[in-house]
């Protein structure tokens, strides 16, 4: 992601395999998009109940001159899987995680996560992400992930929704 000109790389240090929380990642990349410069900062951990074992797919939104993290949470194969967000500081943090999740299970999918952005030509912006369709969580119960698309507005806050 570019952010004020310099391009960042976002990741989740994978704490859920040993039982440790998990953390959010922010790092700026050198010009060539591959060498990592400075210090790595922690934007969020797995501190919430509705978060499970862990944190993971960082996304991050400028909307504003406000940094918007999105992040999925909880196990990715349950209806419990959900997309969280906060509102940083600045691009190494500090973030003020929501208390509930941005997009949970409900009628038209459950367990939503792995979510990415994208701004189509007309300017409006959208998240693609993938879900089960309600009832047929999981590949033994003959489930497929599927592919989703939400557009994405901002409040008079500046609070992200659904748009209609």
């Amino acid at each position: 992601m570019i952010v004020d000109g310099d391009p960042w790389l976002f990741w989740k240090g994978d704490g859920n395999c040993c039982g440790l929380p998990t953390t959010l990642w922010a790092q700026q990349l050198g010009a060539d998009g591959t060498t990592l410069v400075g210090e790595r900062h922690g934007m969020a951990v797995n501190d919430q109940k509705w978060e499970g074992p862990l944190v993971e797919g960082p996304s991050v939104v400028v909307h504003d001159g406000r940094i918007h993290l999105f992040y999925s949470a909880n196990w990715w194969d349950t209806a419990d899987y959900s997309i969280g967000h906060a509102v940083c500081e600045s691009i190494t943090g500090p973030c003020e995680k929501d208390p509930e999740p941005f997009l949970a299970s409900g009628d038209e999918y459950s367990g939503p996560g792995g979510q990415e952005f994208f701004t189509d030509r007309a300017g409006l912006l959208w998240m693609a992400f993938h879900a089960w369709l309600p009832g047929e969580v999981g590949y033994d119960k003959g489930g497929q992930r599927r592919l989703f698309l939400e557009r994405i507005g901002f409040d008079d806050s500046g609070a992200p929704q659904l748009a209609e």
